[in-house]
């Protein structure tokens, strides 16, 4: 790849490499202190399983935002697509361009909107905008009058979730005046519910409704059908009514759940798994204490590994003295408080624990699962957010198939 994706006062720009050779590397990503292994073929499976979900009339869009959620979107958005996937979905422009410069040339969606400075690279970049709001479609039709070439847009509805979006009372009047519009070209209409694990909820009939409403408003207004769509993984499953004509699949192309009504319905596979090296074993002896703070004291004589991962990593100091890791194909519990780049954990017991043997931090280990599901139960939050927070200097190793 000859060019890199860069910032100056808020516009994006390109800039040739210095050099077109990449470095050479260390040493072998497999090699590193810490790696995560993304398993291509479980999230080839994992889409498969899901359009049989959705039937053969719904088009997909593979959400590949946030570097994939963490698992690396130029091989994943490549998978995706080879797989038969139509569109694909990210929130920053940078994500975007990252795709269109490694030959990727599916439709993309813009989820989060544009930026003024953006509007030129986006249209230089054919990427769909989704257009949330009235002064973000204006800057987008100079931009495309400006050059003569329409930029695409989808109009982003706020039916209830409000966040990004365009209200239900500012609909009609914006139809009105994108009629005249001829440098944006909608092509679709879109939403996004706020409780698609609740498909009973009030909130999610409520959604549905005015989604229904606005699409049929923007579609009489322009006097042309648009491809509609409102669902993201578990509304898409969920939801059957809610698919139209694109569903948005995320978190469960990688193969996490966020609710036990899904795990029901489609069996996937996890693609991330999360290695780190034991850096040094040292004996223990009971009543002292490990880390920082002292906030692990040992109640028997006992061995403790200490690995090569830490919160600058992504492994969260909010995991000090909770959870476990699988060393060895046996849980090793934490002992003590999460450091910058290390973590202690109590392998008494595991007599193979040994400097340089890799522990798994997130994924299988012979009959041992320390799922991300876990770690969002022990940390209280969800699993994306762990997906994401597994640092960049965290080397990802992608398997199963072809990059």
């Amino acid at each position: 790849m000859n060019w890199i994706i860069g910032r100056a006062s808020r516009k994006l720009f390109l800039v040739r490499r210095v050099v077109d050779s990449p470095p050479t590397p260390l040493m072998d990503e497999q090699s590193r202190p810490t790696h995560v292994e993304v398993n291509l073929r479980a999230i080839l499976n994992n889409y498969h399983r899901l359009r049989e979900q959705f039937g053969p009339d719904v088009a997909v869009m593979g959400v590949v935002k946030a570097d994939a959620y963490g698992h690396g979107a130029v091989p994943v958005a490549r998978t995706l697509v080879g797989a038969g996937a139509e569109w694909l979905g990210v929130a920053r422009l940078e994500e975007a361009v990252e795709l269109r410069m490694s030959g990727i040339q599916a439709p993309i969606l813009l989820l989060g909107g544009v930026e003024l400075e953006e509007a030129e690279a986006a249209r230089e970049f054919r990427i769909h905008v989704a257009a949330c709001s009235a002064e973000m479609i204006a800057f987008l039709n100079e931009e495309g009058r400006k050059w003569n070439r329409p930029v695409q847009i989808h109009l982003k509805i706020d039916t209830g979730m409000h966040r990004l979006g365009i209200g239900m009372d500012e609909l009609e009047p914006l139809l009105d005046q994108l009629v005249a519009c001829e440098g944006v070209e909608v092509d679709g209409v879109m939403s996004h519910f706020a409780s698609a694990e609740e498909p009973a909820g009030e909130l999610t009939r409520l959604q549905l409704e005015r989604f229904s409403e606005a699409a049929a408003l923007c579609e009489a207004k322009l006097g042309r059908r648009l491809l509609r769509h409102l669902c993201n993984s578990a509304g898409a499953l969920l939801i059957p009514a809610a698919r139209h004509d694109l569903v948005r699949p995320g978190i469960m192309l990688y193969g996490a759940h966020m609710t036990d009504a899904t795990r029901t319905l489609v069996q996937l596979e996890p693609a991330f798994t999360w290695k780190a090296r034991i850096r040094q074993v040292k004996a223990v002896k009971a009543g002292e204490t490990v880390g920082y703070g002292g906030t692990w004291t040992a109640s028997q004589d006992s061995r403790i590994a200490v690995l090569a991962a830490g919160y600058a990593d992504g492994f969260s100091r909010a995991l000090s003295n909770r959870g476990y890791v699988a060393v060895a194909g046996r849980r090793a519990p934490l002992a003590g408080r999460v450091s910058m780049d290390l973590v202690a954990v109590d392998v008494t017991g595991i007599p193979e624990a040994r400097p340089g043997l890799e522990a798994v931090l997130i994924g299988r280990d012979g009959e041992v699962s320390v799922t991300v599901e876990e770690w969002a139960d022990w940390l209280g939050t969800i699993p994306y957010e762990i997906f994401c927070n597994v640092s960049r200097r965290v080397a990802r190793v992608h398997t199963g198939m072809a990059r």
